[in-house]
């Protein structure tokens, strides 16, 4: 391609070099002579050259046609011999900047990065130095103003700490300067690394530093910020932060003030940072928010163990995880009753979720005190009754097919594979009936004949085994359609508990009776035929009957945390325990 514009270029400057210029004379002949129609590379003549131009060759163009003096691009018509970059030198020389910016961003991508036919370069590097030019001009005239102006809002936070009181703005300068970054990358010719200015890399290495310093000061800014003044620490502080490795990276730190606080700043602390607490240091805030409420509830008439249980009962509801009650000693216990299992009232057994500190143990009612002859209190949680009950609440019909017979057909690929046979042996005979006349050349033909024979007979004897491999006839299958039965289910159980609070040293308890209900809806199907044949979509379409008996045989989840919140409310009903088999009875 590039071996054809030079061709190309000779042929046009021989052209040139024999064009006739018609103001000349014949020395032998004063008669002017009309020249022939000019040649036009680039835009041929111009539509609005005169006849005048046609003869004396002045429509002659080999690229550039200006139509205006202001040289803007959209009046120039650009061919082989004077293109956009021979344009740009003209602009830069004559330095109108501006122009010559709008040049390149008209033609980026059209000219300037694209490569040279004939070189091969792309026009970026050939025009790179006066490119230069212009983007020395704009940053000099337009941007590097903007940019020092951000440089310096910049370099008043450029050491640490930096007071409270100056975070908001900040904040503001880092993204008024990364606004401004965006701009001047968004540039046509001056956000191209080659021609930004050096202090584009300053501004970005100032924001990164400064960043850096905020990030690594966060710690000490938030402890002193005010562990207990709500999420808004995250919210106004300059940059942004990994909220989860700034609280668990001043857990320490937090845990000593919090030690020497009082409920409210714990409760203030885990209500905006709770959501980003370890594991861990939710057991060591729970505990701590534990005693807090222990000792500060201790100032009233109530129980310890109903502040206790109210404790935990809130540590719970804020995500904490307590996991010892102190010096108290809380032991729980689940009682077994036989007779009742025996007799079918309990269809299904409690699951108890232990989500507080306690001990857990079962035992037989009997033995409850001399299993547990440590413990300050003692709750004991006893099933009374658990059942279940099926509703059916709508029966529906529905349709489906199934296989009822088959019908016997003749194999069409039997009668195929007869017809091979048949076939196979007529190119038998064929070819035994091939006829040699006498001569020089019949041994030849003997000779080819027996290869014949032997080849339509191998032929022959696969036909014969295909035929003998393959059935007279097929079965067709025969479907039917019917009917089938569903039923919608509704599945309840029920579980009615007793569960007992005993102070062990006071010779009181507290006794009390709770509901847990919860139900399952299932569809099941009747009357599915064995050889129906979508069975096992239909078997994964409805619940079966092993799924119903596994959902009523599962126990029922119970949380130790619920039936505190039940004794809680429920306060002042203690009674007094005169002997222990007074419980055993109950």
């Amino acid at each position: 391609m590039r071996v054809f514009y030079l061709v190309l270029s000779i042929i046009v400057l021989s052209v040139q070099g024999c064009a006739t210029n018609p103001s000349q004379k014949s020395s032998q002949n004063t008669v002017e002579k009309p020249t022939s129609t000019p040649f036009d590379f680039g835009g041929l003549l111009s539509n609005n050259s005169t006849e005048s131009d046609k003869k004396t060759g002045k429509g002659l163009s080999f690229g550039k046609m200006l139509s205006g003096n202001d040289g803007s691009s959209e009046d120039v018509n650009y061919g082989l011999f004077y293109d956009q970059g021979d344009h740009l030198k003209e602009l830069v020389a004559e330095r109108k900047f501006t122009e010559a910016m709008n040049l390149f961003t008209q033609y980026k991508s059209e000219f300037f990065e694209s490569e040279s036919a004939l070189t091969g370069k792309q026009h970026l590097e050939k025009y790179h130095p006066e490119l230069k030019q212009v983007s020395v001009y704009l940053n000099n005239t337009i941007h590097e103003p903007k940019l020092n102006k951000v440089i310096a809002n910049l370099d008043k936070y450029s050491s640490f700490p930096i007071g409270q009181k100056n975070w908001s703005d900040m904040k503001l300068s880092i993204e008024k300067a990364n606004s401004e970054v965006s701009k001047y990358k968004a540039q046509t010719l001056v956000g191209m690394g080659r021609f930004s200015s050096h202090l584009l890399d300053e501004v970005l290495n100032k924001v990164k530093s400064i960043k850096l310093s905020a990030k690594r000061y966060a710690n000490k800014a938030y402890v002193d910020y005010g562990i207990a003044n709500g999420d808004s620490f995250f919210s106004k502080y300059p940059v942004s932060l990994n909220r989860t490795t700034v609280i668990q990276s001043t857990s320490s730190k937090v845990a000593s003030i919090l030690n020497s606080s009082k409920l409210e700043t714990t409760d203030n602390f885990v209500s905006a940072y709770g959501g980003y607490l370890s594991s861990k240091q939710k057991k060591i805030l729970g505990n701590l928010y534990l005693n807090q409420y222990v000792e500060e509830g201790g100032k009233t008439d109530k129980p310890v163990l109903s502040l206790v249980m109210s404790g935990l009962v809130e540590a719970k509801k804020k995500g904490l995880s307590p996991d010892s009650t102190g010096d108290m000693k809380i032991k729980f216990v689940e009682v077994t009753s036989k007779t009742l299992l025996k007799e079918g009232q309990v269809e299904f057994p409690a699951e108890i979720n232990m989500d507080l500190p306690f001990e857990i143990g079962k035992s037989e009612i009997k033995d409850i005190f001399s299993d547990n002859s440590n413990a300050d209190y003692i709750i004991v949680f006893d099933v009374a009754l658990a059942n279940v009950n099926r509703r059916i609440k709508k029966r529906n019909k529905a349709t489906s097919i199934f296989l009822s017979g088959h019908n016997t057909l003749q194999n069409p690929v039997y009668l195929a594979a007869q017809m091979d046979v048949q076939n196979a042996r007529m190119n038998v005979q064929s070819a035994n009936s091939q006829y040699c006349s006498p001569g020089p050349g019949a041994v030849w033909c003997e000779l080819g004949k027996t290869f014949a024979v032997v080849a339509s007979k191998e032929r022959l004897g696969e036909r014969q085994q295909t035929l003998l491999s393959t059935p007279q006839t097929i079965k067709e299958p025969i479907h039917e359609e019917y009917e089938y039965s569903t039923s919608d289910m509704d599945v309840k159980k029920n579980l009615t508990a007793h569960f007992y609070v005993v102070n062990v040293k006071n010779k009181t308890y507290y006794k009390d009776t709770f509901d847990v209900s919860e139900n399952k809806a299932f569809t099941i199907s009747y009357d599915v035929k064995s050889k129906d044949i979508n069975k096992s979509t239909l078997a994964s379409k409805y619940d079966s009957e092993e799924d119903i008996s596994s959902y009523e045989d599962k126990a029922i989840d119970v949380d130790v945390s619920m039936l505190l919140a039940h004794y809680l409310k429920n306060l002042g009903g203690e009674i007094e325990l005169k002997s222990e088999d007074e419980l055993r009875m109950t």
